[in-house]
């Protein structure tokens, strides 16, 4: 049982390094999209909140080597908005 579980918590990792990289190399204009697709209300520990979260670090990842530029244009997500620092 626990080996079972040690393979799919790894097949998991796998995936979401995967993903993470999908993401970053994504154009503006797609992310963007992304986000603005992605449930702004999805429930903790759903696909749709990881998503939303690697989406999101993505974002502030190329504000910050941007030097604060605003690149993505987020909408306004359950009353918090996004904004460059």
């Amino acid at each position: 049982m626990m080996q079972k579980s040690a393979e799919l918590l790894s097949a998991l990792a796998a995936v979401i390094d995967e993903t993470k990289a999908h993401i970053h190399r994504m154009d503006d204009l797609t992310l963007q999209a992304l986000a603005a697709n992605l449930p702004p209300k999805a429930p903790a520990g759903t696909a749709e909140m990881l998503m939303l979260l690697l989406v999101f670090r993505e974002a502030e990842c190329r504000e910050r080597r941007n030097l604060g530029a605003k690149v993505l244009n987020f909408p306004q997500l359950g009353g918090l908005t996004i904004s460059p620092r």
